[in-house]
């Protein structure tokens, strides 16, 4: 069946119930879990501190994300609405304490096959070439990810990966 199980994880809820059936099927199938966190810019801060509040590592970011040196507003072309622009540092600390937790979480459950792996660039485009490079058999994704907008994971990375993989997508709500 499935030897080689792909999960993308931002930390989300539908990225968190995607990971727990993803050790399901791991445990079934006798498979290794792979989980990348891909880094990206135009996550909001509330959305960083939520999930580093449910993965218990909020500790280890608070003065990164309360921190006005560090956090820097500028406004949109668009729009000329202010945004928070979190730099590349603060974004690899909160991948790597992701990544670390969700490993934890995924050995507390039972099962010790697993690799984790920081990415950066494109979501779906690394998310692929990682699939691709590392004989995944099946990625489970979670239909919606933490970005500003509601739709952005399963308006563009879980559709693209549905769309593009050459291996079966299954999308968790």
């Amino acid at each position: 069946m499935f030897k080689n199980i792909l999960v993308p994880s931002d930390g989300s809820v539908p990225s968190s119930n995607a990971l727990d059936l993803a050790v399901d099927l791991a445990k079934i199938c006798g498979a290794q879990l792979s989980i990348v966190h891909v880094s990206h810019l135009g996550v909001p801060i509330e959305s960083l501190r939520e999930v580093a509040e449910r993965y218990e590592f909020v500790d280890q970011l608070e003065e990164d994300l309360s921190n006005p040196n560090i956090i820097v507003p500028i406004a949109t072309p668009a729009t000329g609405l202010p945004i928070v622009v979190v730099p590349d540092d603060v974004l690899m600390k909160f991948g790597d304490l992701l990544l670390e937790a969700s490993a934890a979480r995924v050995r507390s459950r039972g099962l010790d096959k697993v690799v984790t792996s920081f990415l950066d660039g494109d979501l779906a485009d690394e998310i692929l070439r990682y699939a691709e490079g590392n004989g995944i058999d099946l990625i489970t994704v979670g239909s919606r990810g933490l970005g500003g907008l509601k739709s952005l994971f399963l308006g563009s990375v879980s559709h693209k990966l549905v769309k593009d993989a050459k291996c079966p997508c299954l999308v968790v709500k």
